[in-house]
């Protein structure tokens, strides 16, 4: 008997053989055949299905899941509201997102803590209160409880619980202050305010606001070395009378109090100093020549940087050991300018100022020694500028007494 002959076998045979399929056709497989509908066959059939919990997977795994089912999401949008399927996957997010928000409700505790932290007036304090219930909360949850918080804030006291642990108070670290006798304090300005470091302005005037709310009226002067410097200055001077000086940290606070300007420039307002570093420039240039004929290049980097230590020495040291009753004669001021009567011998010697005289004959016997066939033009001009060099370098000493 054919088939054809009994349609109502073949009918039979086809009904089993559908039921069959629908009941061993897998999950997976209704779903790949369901996108692959509504997709129009776009959608990439699901390789497998997550047999673990989602945190226990592999990254690459997960990751894998999260593409297929933002896919399915997508189409099944796009099929309910054609054309606008993101519009609406969006809003269904967003719902979702208002409906946990709304499930997580706060407890008696967090509104004891919260009102504690309206309460609180210093940032420490409400930050210490706030990591109570940092870790309990997401940020969003926090910002809507809490009005005025900022993420920062959120952050900080996340940072203090996980440091000091939730709520722990921490005991702020001793400060020590020592306090500065007024002794010290006026001798330190005595110092800085010395005419070889301080000179007055012939215009302008400054305003000082005192702490008794006083303000003065001073003339504008302008101080003539760096603060670093004349605190090394001061020091030194300390250290040779066995004073002790206070810490270079408060130094540097008063001279901030004592406002004044910095000398950028001296050219108009001191020649004295301007021509003294300019002629120990030209030694060096002197020298620097010298090594370009011959001269020994250990002999050229001791010149010059015995040329370096005078400019240093005499810009900023030489003006502070000055006295009018110093036993080194190039730091006695009445022996300097040739007053009568210095009732004291001068029995030391100032090595970095004597060392001024010694360069200069140096330079001048290197020149007799090793260049003595030097054209006489050029050792004329040498020579010239070594003796001119020297008179402002005198010159410069002359104008500290």
């Amino acid at each position: 008997m054919s088939v054809d002959s009994d349609p109502d076998m073949f009918s039979s045979q086809t009904t089993v053989a559908s039921n069959w399929s629908k009941d061993e056709r897998s999950q997976k497989d209704t779903f790949n055949w369901a996108m692959e509908m509504m997709s129009h066959g776009q959608y990439l059939p699901l390789k497998s299905q997550a047999s673990l919990n989602l945190e226990d997977l592999q990254y690459s795994t997960k990751m894998y899941y999260i593409r297929q089912a933002r896919l399915a999401c997508e189409i099944v949008c796009e099929s309910i509201a054609p054309s606008q399927g993101i519009e609406l996957l969006t809003q269904v997010y967003q719902s979702m997102k208002l409906k946990t928000a709304e499930t997580k409700k706060k407890d008696a505790v967090t509104d004891t803590i919260i009102s504690a932290y309206k309460k609180a007036e210093d940032y420490t304090t409400k930050v210490q209160i706030l990591s109570l219930i940092v870790e309990k909360y997401s940020k969003s949850e926090l910002l809507s409880f809490i009005e005025g918080l900022t993420i920062y804030k959120i952050d900080a006291a996340r940072k203090y619980a996980s440091t000091h642990g939730p709520g722990q108070y921490v005991t702020p670290p001793k400060i020590t202050r020592l306090r500065l006798s007024k002794q010290k304090i006026h001798h330190f300005i005595e110092f800085i305010s010395a005419p070889c470091y301080l000179q007055v302005v012939g215009f302008g005037s400054r305003h000082l606001k005192l702490s008794s709310g006083l303000t003065v009226k001073v003339p504008k002067v302008i101080r003539t070395m760096i603060a670093s410097r004349l605190i090394t200055a001061y020091n030194n001077y300390c250290k040779d009378n066995t004073i002790l000086p206070p810490c270079r940290a408060t130094q540097y606070k008063i001279i901030k109090a004592c406002a004044a300007s910095q000398l950028k420039s001296l050219h108009g307002l001191d020649n004295y100093i301007s021509d003294g570093m300019e002629s120990i420039d030209t030694l060096k240039k002197v020298v620097s020549n010298l090594g370009t004929k011959g001269l020994q290049t250990s002999k050229v980097s001791d010149l010059i940087q015995s040329l370096d230590t005078l400019k240093l020495h005499l810009k900023n040291e030489f003006r502070s050991h000055l006295s009018t009753e110093s036993d080194c004669s190039q730091h006695c001021m009445h022996f300097a300018l040739s007053e009568k009567g210095c009732e004291h011998t001068h029995s030391n010697i100032c090595q970095p100022c004597d060392r001024m005289y010694q360069i200069r004959d140096e330079i001048q016997n290197v020149m007799t020694s090793n260049f003595s066939n030097i054209e006489i033009q050029e050792k004329e001009e040498l020579e010239h500028d070594i003796l001119v060099s020297t008179e402002k370098n005198l010159g410069l000493e002359g104008s500290f007494y």
